[in-house]
């Protein structure tokens, strides 16, 4: 038995597969008719470079961006994507891509009912000219981007056009394939990230920058080991845990997908755990044991996964989760790739995996010394009632947030420093004040 969303990925991948013939058609009249756009503009134009997306390349981004949750129409999915269809520019200099882009406008200086413009002589070929360019891509880095449509057999093929010189495009293969497709877990990954971003700021001068890079690396050395004892047991097991599930991911799946923040939220909770589990052990050792139990256990990553009993609990906090996990767990990939991880690492059954985390949350959530300043002007049944009604908001603020980051190291942290601000602020209330405090709806958010 799989996923439901597996059988809409493999039917969208089998409609992209039939209709594949048109979409290279499609390409091939996209490289004519920006040849034709930049026939006077052929001493900066060194290539007009087409691609039809791959069978895999659509899995993985289905997969990645949730597109399985628009439609069970595989025809509604691909209409959906704005790149089935791309075609690059290539230019030599940077100062070039806006000369090929103001050619492109040019020609195609009509604009239509939709918004759309388009030249005359090709009529098939409509471009969205309207937003700003260049735009801002996540990286923060500049690109020419432009969304497009082609008209063919009464059909509307939607395409991504990019305007890139040399130093952008080779660039963009380096954040392709060293960046976007490794998703395991680097040590020192955002240290890695500053080094690359600032070869890309002077890719101009690579020598003389890569050596900035080994001086910096240099000098940093002595802080970085500082950082590393104090992180390196995390760090060491988030990178053990994400190349054991990226390996059966790969396996299972034939892809990876980004889950770092992920393993390091598992992997700061197994730790306490077995902390708890053996307190007079080993823990490392024992940790390490399971994982290369794991190793040689098969993992199939298109199940739907289940609890083996209803899951009981008293705390609404923990209902509340509970009851928003169990409703998703099989219906949104990246929370079943959490609990699978999470019910793999754990040694009990998953609804016991289930309640250990819920209660390791609630304690963390409820431990004394977040309330304590409390005790000054409440007794001890309006302390409770005063964290119950904290608890049930926060846990209705996690759910409306929706997606894993609710547990990300740096959130759970935020959650405790807003809660610590409430119940200061509700300290310095007059008695008055307090009788008729009520926490605001939005406390979490």
């Amino acid at each position: 038995m799989r996923l439901p969303l597996f059988d809409i990925i493999d039917a969208t991948i089998d409609r992209l597969n039939a209709d594949r013939a048109l979409y290279d058609e499609v390409a091939n009249q996209l490289r004519i008719y920006f040849g034709n756009a930049l026939s006077e503009h052929k001493e900066c134009l060194l290539n007009a470079s087409t691609r039809v997306k791959s069978a895999d390349s659509l899995r993985e981004k289905m997969l990645r961006k949730n597109l399985y949750k628009l439609s069970a129409d595989p025809q509604v999915i691909l209409n959906h994507l704005s790149d089935i269809v791309g075609i690059r520019l290539q230019c030599r200099f940077m100062a070039e891509e806006q000369r090929v882009y103001r050619a492109v406008c040019e020609y195609a200086h009509e604009r239509d009912d939709e918004g759309y413009f388009y030249n005359p002589d090709a009529p098939m070929v409509r471009l969205e000219l309207a937003s700003p360019q260049p735009q801002t891509q996540v990286n923060g880095f500049s690109i020419y981007r432009i969304d497009g449509v082609y008209l063919i057999y009464g059909r509307m093929v939607r395409f991504e056009l990019q305007i890139k010189a040399l130093v952008h495009a080779f660039w963009a293969e380096i954040e392709h394939e060293v960046i976007y497709k490794n998703n395991s877990y680097v040590l020192l990954d955002k240290f890695m990230k500053e080094m690359l971003t600032l070869s890309y700021n002077n890719l101009t001068l690579v020598d003389s920058q890569l050596y900035t890079i080994y001086r910096q690396m240099q000098l940093q050395s002595a802080s970085r080991e500082s950082y590393l004892r104090s992180g390196m047991v995390y760090s060491v097991l988030a990178k053990a845990i994400s190349d054991l599930f990226f390996s059966k991911m790969r396996a299972s799946l034939g892809l990876t997908l980004n889950c770092r923040e992920v393993c390091d939220v598992l992997s700061r909770y197994v730790l306490l755990r077995y902390q708890r589990l053996i307190p007079n052990g080993d823990v490392i050792t024992n940790i390490f044991q399971r994982l290369n139990h794991l190793i040689q256990t098969p993992m199939d990553f298109e199940s739907p996964l289940s609890l083996e009993t209803d899951y009981q609990t008293d705390s609404p906090f923990c209902r509340i989760l509970a009851d928003y996990w169990l409703t998703v767990i099989n219906k949104d990939y990246d929370w079943n790739l959490f609990f699978r991880m999470l019910f793999a690492l754990e040694p009990g059954s998953n609804v016991d995996d289930l309640s250990m985390f819920l209660n390791m949350l609630l304690e963390r959530f409820q431990r004394d010394a977040l309330y304590e300043p409390l005790s000054e002007v409440l007794d001890e049944q309006e302390r409770q009632r005063f964290r119950s009604d904290v608890l049930e908001h926060l846990a209705h603020s996690m759910v409306k947030r929706g997606d894993t980051s609710m547990l990300h190291w740096e959130q759970l942290k935020e959650y405790e420093r807003r809660i610590r601000g409430m119940v200061d602020h509700f300290v310095k209330l007059s008695e008055e004040e307090r009788k008729s405090f009520r926490l605001p709806e939005n406390a979490f958010d």
